[in-house]
């Protein structure tokens, strides 16, 4: 009887070792995992960053045209008043109407 008590105390201490052996192959699978998840998330950060710096830098780019763009309206105004207004003057000279006035 001792023997067949030591036998089942045997199998399940081995079926326990066997266990515990699966628990820990899932954990260091599992620790596996979380770490090249961790490496992930701190690549993608590091991108996000540098996305980000890159959009500040789009942004002030985008300030910058966007003030030249005014700037270029406004000398394109005033030189087309200033073209008209020779046109004008000079039409006025060789016409007709300069001599009445």
């Amino acid at each position: 009887m001792t023997l067949l008590a030591s036998n089942n105390v045997t199998k399940g201490l081995k079926e326990a070792v066997s266990m515990m052996s699966n628990e820990i192959e899932k954990s260091q699978s599992a620790l596996e995992n979380l770490d090249n998840s961790t490496r992930t998330i701190s690549g993608t950060s590091d991108v996000y960053g540098v996305m980000g710096d890159l959009l500040q830098n789009s942004k002030s780019l985008l300030k910058k045209l966007k003030n030249k763009d005014q700037y270029d309206r406004i000398l394109l105004g005033i030189g087309l008043i200033i073209f008209s207004s020779t046109v004008i003057y000079i039409f006025w000279k060789r016409s007709w109407l300069s001599k009445l006035f």
